[in-house]
């Protein structure tokens, strides 16, 4: 399974992008990544609420991209906008990233 993830947006602007192979990760954390994908996919797609965006004229948009067996699956959403379960994903992603 490869996890990839951009964020764009910000005030600044700013793009942070990263691409995860759970082949390449130790088994704990691609454990770990699975059941929080897992989580994700239950949940579905947050849904649009433009009256939402509206009010965050500065804030991050967030992508995060499944590939696996069963296909390829994109989840969009904005700040404000996330379900818990992309929240948690992106926040693993974030901090993978980073370092």
């Amino acid at each position: 399974m490869k996890v990839g993830f951009h964020r764009s947006g910000g005030f600044a602007g700013l793009s942070l992008k990263s691409e995860v192979d759970c082949s390449q990760l130790p088994p704990g954390k691609c454990k770990e990544l699975e059941q929080l994908v897992g989580l994700l996919r239950a949940a579905g797609q947050p849904a649009p609420s433009p009256s939402k965006s509206s009010y965050y004229a500065d804030a991050f948009q967030y992508e995060v991209t499944v590939q696996d067996d069963d296909g390829t699956q994109k989840y969009r959403a904005g700040d404000g906008e996330m379900s818990p379960e992309m929240e948690k994903v992106v926040d693993w992603l974030t901090a993978h990233a980073r370092g």
